[in-house]
C-alpha cells in the first residue's frame, strides 16, 4: 500500500474519531441540561450521540473519564497564561492579565457555566487552583531554601490563586451582575490596588 492511500487512510479515520468524539461530548452536555452528572449513564450519552455503547468504550472508560478529558483540556488552554504569573515580578500586568484571562473564558463560557449549574465547577476550578500553585510555586522554590520562606510563598501562592477563582466563579454563576468587561477591569484593579482603593467610587476620590 502506498504511502499516499495510508495517509488518506489516516485522515478518514481522524475525521470520524473527531466526529465520534464531538458526538459524544455534545450528548453529554445535553444529559448534563436535563439531569445530575452522577446520574448520567453511558446508555444514555449513546442514545443521545446515537452510537453504541461499544463506540463509546472505543474513546473513553466511562463518564468519569469523558468528564476527566474535557476538564484537562480546559485548563491546558489557561496553562500558558498562568505561566506568566510571577509572585516576584516589578512588570506583571494585571490588567492584561485578566484581560486575555477573560477571553478565553468568552470561548468556552457556556460550558463553565453549565457545570455550575451540575455542581461541577468546582471540581474543575480545584484543579485550575491546584495548577496555579504549582506554577508560582515552581518559579522560585529552586532559589529558596529556608523552609520559611517556602511557606510563606505557598500561602501567597494559595492566596491569589483562591482570590482569582473565587471571582471567576461568582461571575459565572452570576453573569448578569457585571459584564465580562468590567469583571476584568475589577479584578485587575484589586489586584494592583487592593480593596480599600478599589471599592471608593470615583467621584467620591
Amino acid at each position: 500500500m502506498s504511502n499516499t492511500s495510508t495517509n488518506n487512510r489516516q485522515k478518514t479515520l481522524d475525521k470520524r474519531i473527531i466526529r465520534s468524539k464531538k458526538a459524544i461530548r455534545d450528548a453529554f452536555f445535553a444529559e448534563l441540561q436535563k439531569k445530575e452528572y452522577s446520574k448520567i449513564t453511558i446508555t444514555d450519552i449513546a442514545i443521545a450521540a446515537g452510537i453504541n455503547r461499544k463506540t463509546f468504550y472505543s474513546y473513553y472508560d466511562g463518564v468519569e473519564s469523558l468528564f476527566e478529558e474535557i476538564e484537562t483540556e480546559l485548563i491546558n488552554k489557561f496553562r500558558p497564561l498562568f505561566s506568566t504569573l510571577d509572585l516576584k515580578s516589578t512588570t506583571f500586568s494585571a490588567r492584561s492579565f485578566f484581560s486575555e484571562f477573560s477571553e478565553l473564558a468568552r470561548d468556552d463560557f457556556e460550558i463553565y457555566h453549565l457545570l455550575n449549574q451540575c455542581g461541577q465547577l468546582p471540581h474543575l476550578l480545584g484543579k485550575v487552583q491546584e495548577l496555579v500553585v504549582d506554577i508560582i510555586m515552581s518559579q522560585v522554590e529552586v532559589e529558596i531554601d529556608d523552609p520559611h520562606e517556602k511557606a510563606r510563598l505557598m500561602f501567597m501562592s494559595e492566596y491569589v490563586a483562591t482570590g482569582i477563582l473565587s471571582m471567576v466563579s461568582h461571575w459565572i454563576a452570576n453573569p448578569g451582575g457585571i459584564s465580562l468587561d468590567e469583571f476584568t477591569d475589577l479584578a485587575g484593579n484589586l489586584t494592583l490596588y487592593g480593596l480599600s482603593k478599589t471599592v471608593v467610587p470615583q467621584s467620591a476620590e
